[in-house]
């Protein structure tokens, strides 16, 4: 029985992704809502500014990984307001942010 491989990402990747990310948000413009984070953040009480403070303030829990668009994705998480709020963002070659869902 052969085991898959998986890379694991190296701490530099991850740190390299922040910066991007952090850069990348200052700008709102920069930043997509998808529907689906919409409607989760509405079901567990996260506000819009919980979110963006999350993704531009937040620390990498999880990734990077790529997705099946070939952009890095990583789970960022801050705790706000006594609440601990994870997002998940989508960062695209074309420096645009996607916030897929929001915990």
């Amino acid at each position: 029985m052969t085991k898959e491989i998986v890379p694991v990402p190296s701490h530099r990747s991850a740190r390299q992704i922040l910066r991007r990310i952090r850069r990348l948000a200052k700008d709102t413009g920069n930043i997509n809502w998808t529907m689906h984070v919409l409607d989760r953040m509405d079901e567990r009480a996260i506000t819009s500014r919980q979110a963006l403070e999350t993704v531009r303030r937040g620390e990498i829990v999880a990734g990077p990984e790529t997705d099946e668009y070939g952009d890095s994705k990583v789970t960022l998480e801050r705790r706000y307001a006594g609440q601990i709020v994870r997002v998940v963002v989508a960062i695209s070659e074309r420096d645009e942010l996607t916030i897929i869902t929001a915990m």
